[in-house]
Order: C-alpha cells, then structure tokens, then sequence
C-alpha cells in the first residue's frame, strides 16, 4: 500500500483582504508622493526673485527665511549679488540713483561705522569703511549726474528714489496674474545663512 504524504494547507486569508491591503498602500503611496510634490512646490517658491536692472537680485535671503514682515518683524529679505552672495540682509532703506545704481546701508542699518555703499553696475561695489575714495568719488559722481549738485554746493543729499527693500521686490514682483519682466523663478539661494 502506497501512503501519499499529504501536506496541511497553510491558513490562508480570503482574497478580499489583499484587496483591502493593496488598497491601503496604494492610498499611503499616493499621498506620499502628493505630500512629496506639494513640499517641492512649496520650496520652489521660495528661490523666486527680482532682477533689478543693474543685475542685483532682490529675494528671500535663505530659503528658511520669512518673506513679509509680521509680528513686529522685519522682512527677512536680501540684496544679492547675481551669484547668490549677499549684499545686505533686512528690510532697511536703499537708494536708487538710476536703473543701475543704487546705495545704501552695508550690511544692514547705519551704525557708527558709517558701513554705507554704493553699486553700479559698470564698476561694482564699493563700501564706505572698505574703500572711502572710491565711495566718496561714485557717491559725488552719482549726485553730480543726476542734479547738478557738486561737494562745494550740495547739503549732501542725492536725488533718486529712496524706498525699503521689500517694497522694492513687491513693486518689481508685479501682480501674479500678469508676469514681471523682472521676476526670475530661480534664483541662487542659501538653505541657512552661511556662518560668519
């Protein structure tokens, strides 16, 4: 007599739970990959930027950074040279002689070092602590191009427009639903700022 050796059936469960199971994991994937892109979408926004006309860049100053003031704070905002360098970080005044040129507080608001600078775009950076001749000289020239006004003759006001950085990149930014000439979707930004 021949005995065939006849294996149990393992517990098996009904079919209808790997349906559920399958279910399951395909909703966790799908969020995950939604959760995924909204984030993405959400950091992209946060490298957008202007481009003034004298190649100066005007955005976020990390991607971390709060954009607007709230709370009593100021704008976490920066002026960045076009290889995501900054320039100056915060929401205090600058002045703009022309399109490609501007002056301002280095790096953020006037102290007793009298830290100023001056951009243009054609020669460069120059600050007032760092290189005092060559301020002075592109500070004088600015005033002289625009009014007239000469060392002998001014009260040391340039003409131009003076206005805080923020409200320059919203000016610039223009309205969402009508492009910007100014307005870069990418622009190179820190992650933190850098350690000093």
């Amino acid at each position: 007599m021949n005995k065939e050796f006849i294996m149990p059936l393992a517990h098996s469960d009904p079919p209808g739970s790997y349906d559920a199971i399958g279910c399951l994991v395909l909703s966790v994937l799908f969020i995950g990959v939604f959760v995924v892109l909204y984030l993405l979408a959400h950091f992209a926004a946060r490298f957008d930027c202007i481009e003034m006309p004298n190649g100066l860049l005007i955005g976020r100053a990390t991607v971390f950074s709060k954009m607007h003031a709230g709370g009593g704070s100021d704008a976490d905002i920066a002026l960045k040279f076009p290889d995501g360098r900054i320039l100056r970080r915060g929401d205090s005044n600058v002045h703009f002689f022309d399109s490609e040129s501007i002056g301002g507080s280095y790096p953020g608001n006037y102290g007793p070092s009298g830290n100023a600078f001056i951009y243009t775009k054609n020669v460069g950076l120059f600050i007032e602590s760092e290189q005092p001749e060559q301020y002075q000289y592109y500070w004088d020239k600015k005033k002289t191009e625009l009014s007239g006004v000469t060392a002998e003759n001014s009260n040391g006001q340039a003409s131009g427009i003076g206005s805080n950085l923020f409200y320059v990149y919203l000016q610039f930014n223009g309205n969402p639903h009508e492009p910007s000439p100014y307005r870069r979707d990418w622009c190179p930004t820190a992650w933190f700022l850098p350690e000093k």
